[in-house]
């Protein structure tokens, strides 16, 4: 599969975005919402994967404009290290620190 991984964090972005491609998929990384939206709109995605809590725009606000601009990937999924209550519809949370076992299980369960 093809993933867009965004967070701001770089040692979250890279060891998971590592993770990912020893698993056999292409990912692309993003540190904020600006790369992603550039990404997004430049090539197609199967996955989204986003931090939730990032400076300037958050996870879900990209999640929102993608979606209004009908360009969003067909899974979703939102990391957080707190819960939300509210998640856009649709979309999978992954609480914060994560294993690459529970990452893994949620990207199989998307294909």
């Amino acid at each position: 599969m093809k993933i867009l991984l965004v967070d701001d964090e770089e040692i979250v972005r890279k060891t998971t975005g590592e993770v990912l491609q020893d698993m056999g998929h292409t990912v692309f990384l993003a540190e904020n919402v600006e790369t992603a939206l550039h990404a997004i709109r430049h090539d197609t995605f199967d996955v989204l994967i986003t931090d939730f809590q990032m400076p300037g725009q958050n996870g879900r606000e990209l999640i929102e404009e993608l979606r209004a601009g009908e360009i969003c990937p067909p899974k979703v999924i939102l990391m957080s290290a707190n819960t939300h209550s509210n998640l856009p519809t649709g979309v999978i949370f992954l609480k914060k620190p994560f294993s690459m076992v529970e990452l893994e299980k949620i990207i199989e369960e998307t294909e």
